[in-house]
């Protein structure tokens, strides 16, 4: 028997040499160095080649980007006028003549003192088809941010807030020490006359007087965004009737001036779906006439791109005082066309599915309001 031989770990394998691995001198370091930067250099310039033309193609981009913007803001513009129909010297001509309707009216009324003099003006819209949801009407309020604002020294502001989570059973003192200590440090009390909280308005105007006084009370209706579910059936017909809508307001953003701001001047146009007919406020007799066909100019695009038919589906247009007659701005000559489409509104589409206890060649068709109709495939 040979004697066995273990290899050494670093051993020569096949008769092959030893080859010894030379340590780099200081030439082959500095050939190294010199190929690294190099490279390093190249990787710069095509660096700064590449953001020089990323930024030359950001300012073209930005400028063909506000070019394109200014267009499609012009043809905005552009198409507001052609579909509204409506020229401001028309509308000046409408505003002078309420504004003599006006006059005259608090002339007659000098000695019983009836009428205030500074009265607001007031823009009718009827439609010429009233949109559905099938066989119910589901209502439509449109909010309208006015130019020149129409909040004026003797107007009212109501804000309804909630509850505090610490506060409990049936005082309401902290959350109004709260509220009103916010509105202080945020700059926005001279905005608001009264703070009621939700308690409070179901334990103090539960009762239809109350109910009335405090709809006679106030203008303008504010409430925090998260009670906007429970305030309709809190206040009642006595505010939604006088088109009195709560405002909803975030009373925990950080710019709560603006905010508060920006819900006071806009106003409120509510379809309630049972007549065709409805009115908002859109000035004052104590503004110019330019500032009052400023606001009804805007008034008008807004309502023509949020009324489902859009301008064709507008019947008339008129203004009118609080007790005055009322003066028309446009008044459709052509016949009634039922053939007005208006936009279906989402959930209306059918369900289509397959039962086992069918053939597989019908298809089962299920529709909103519960009917059922079976179809073949082919």
């Amino acid at each position: 028997m040979a004697p066995t031989t273990k290899k050494r770990a670093g051993g020569r394998k096949n008769g092959q040499k030893e080859v010894m691995k030379k340590k780099p001198g200081l030439t082959t370091i500095a050939k190294k160095s010199s190929k690294e930067a190099r490279r390093e250099r190249l990787l710069k310039r095509k660096m700064w080649e590449h953001k020089i033309k990323a930024s030359k193609n950001k300012s073209k981009g930005g400028e063909k980007n506000k070019n394109q913007n200014k267009s499609a803001q012009e043809s905005k513009v552009k198409k507001e006028k052609a579909l509204s129909q409506l020229d401001e010297i028309q509308v000046q001509a409408a505003v002078a003549g309420v504004r003599k309707l006006c006059n005259k009216l608090l002339a007659e009324s000098k000695e019983l003192l009836e009428v205030d003099s500074d009265q607001h003006i007031c823009l009718q819209v009827s439609l010429c088809k009233v949109p559905k949801n099938k066989d119910k009407r589901s209502p439509l309020t449109i909010k309208i941010p006015l130019p020149h604002p129409i909040l004026g020294e003797d107007t009212d502001v109501l804000l309804i807030t909630r509850m505090l989570d610490c506060e409990r059973g049936p005082d309401y003192e902290k959350t109004l020490n709260h509220f009103k200590e916010l509105l202080i440090q945020k700059e926005a009390a001279h905005y608001i006359t009264e703070v009621i909280t939700l308690k409070q308005l179901r334990m103090e105007y539960k009762e239809f007087e109350a109910k009335r006084n405090l709809a006679n009370r106030f203008q303008v209706v504010l409430g925090q965004d998260c009670i906007m579910e429970l305030l309709p059936k809190l206040l009642g017909k006595h505010f939604y009737a006088r088109n009195k809508l709560p405002i909803a307001v975030n009373l925990n953003s950080k710019h709560l001036k603006g905010v508060i701001e920006n819900a006071v001047n806009q106003t409120l146009l509510h379809f309630n779906m049972k007549g065709n007919c409805s009115q908002v406020k859109v000035g004052r007799l104590s503004q110019n006439d330019e500032q009052i066909t400023e606001n009804i100019l805007k008034a008008v695009g807004k309502i023509m791109h949020r009324i489902p038919g859009g301008w064709n589906n507008i019947q008339t247009l008129s203004l009118k005082g609080l007790k005055t007659k009322s003066v028309p701005l446009y008044v459709k000559t052509t016949t009634f066309d039922e053939k007005i489409k208006l936009p279906e509104k989402e959930g209306e589409s059918t369900a289509l599915g397959t039962l086992t206890t069918l053939n597989k060649g019908k298809l089962v068709y299920v529709k909103k309001d519960g009917n059922i109709k079976i179809k073949w495939k082919y």
